[in-house]
């Protein structure tokens, strides 16, 4: 709620405009989506003093001039439409760290910002925002799940895109959700054996129990291991712990698969 009590004071306080711009240049895509969920809420209207934004008619333009980037950005959370729109258009040449607040609007309820924020994220399929696509995958799959937009061509077309940058794939993050996205688009291209290692190190245990449970490609490449190592079927472990313990076993040592 500090952020958007600091969004009421953009017109007149420049270290509230410095606050927010430091804070959207920096925060992660989880960090994003929650602000975008805390925005329905606590995103007053009013956020040049005593002005408030209508929620019907289109804004003055004016208002917004001189604003940093990252103040731009979080407007685009704003409950105005018309606010989204002017300041999605204000982040169309920005780098990396804009990608969460333009894939956001992806699922924007107002069709003409849908269609600019996707055809914003499309232009950016370019080497240098593999890593932030990656680390987006978060959000990747909340749009997976909506009606809109978001969910179709888009979602594809930027699962398409990592699978061709494997090595942004392989990078470590902090998030789960991140993480279980990431092995899973690797099975697409990488040896299924090679995703298993990796994920056999993965802090998160119910991430190798999805992989190996539901996983045909890791299944198979898990089966097979064992019958070539022990000449014999393997049962299913059940419980994470046993999948793990039952997965290390079966691995060759050393060496790949």
């Amino acid at each position: 709620r500090d952020l958007f009590t600091l969004a009421s004071r953009l017109a007149d306080d420049a270290s509230a405009r410095e606050s927010i711009d430091s804070w959207a240049r920096s925060a992660t895509p989880r960090e994003v989506l929650a602000a975008g969920a805390e925005a329905r809420l606590s995103f007053n209207r009013g956020i040049w003093g005593a002005t408030f934004v209508s929620l019907n008619h289109p804004i003055k333009t004016t208002h917004i001039v001189g604003l940093p980037a990252g103040a731009l950005a979080l407007l685009t959370l704003h409950r105005s439409g018309y606010l989204r729109e002017v300041a999605l258009e204000h982040l169309s040449t920005e780098g990396p760290w804009a990608l969460p607040f333009l894939l956001l609007r992806c699922d924007d309820i107002v069709p003409s910002v849908r269609a600019r924020a996707t055809e914003m994220v499309t232009t950016r399929f370019v080497d240098s925002h593999a890593v932030a696509f990656m680390r987006a995958l978060r959000i990747v799959v909340t749009l997976r799940m909506r009606a809109r937009g978001g969910g179709g061509p888009l979602v594809k077309a930027i699962e398409s895109f990592l699978v061709g940058h494997a090595e942004a794939l392989a990078l470590e993050d902090d998030d789960p959700v991140v993480r279980h996205e990431a092995f899973r688009l690797r099975l697409r291209s990488e040896p299924p054996t090679l995703v298993l290692r990796c994920a056999l190190v993965d802090p998160t245990k119910e991430i190798l129990a999805s992989f190996i449970v539901w996983s045909q490609p890791l299944w198979v490449a898990y089966a097979g291991l064992a019958e070539r190592t022990r000449g014999s079927p393997i049962s299913v472990p059940t419980g994470p712990a046993a999948i793990k313990a039952s997965a290390a076993h079966w691995l060759p040592r050393g060496g790949s698969a």
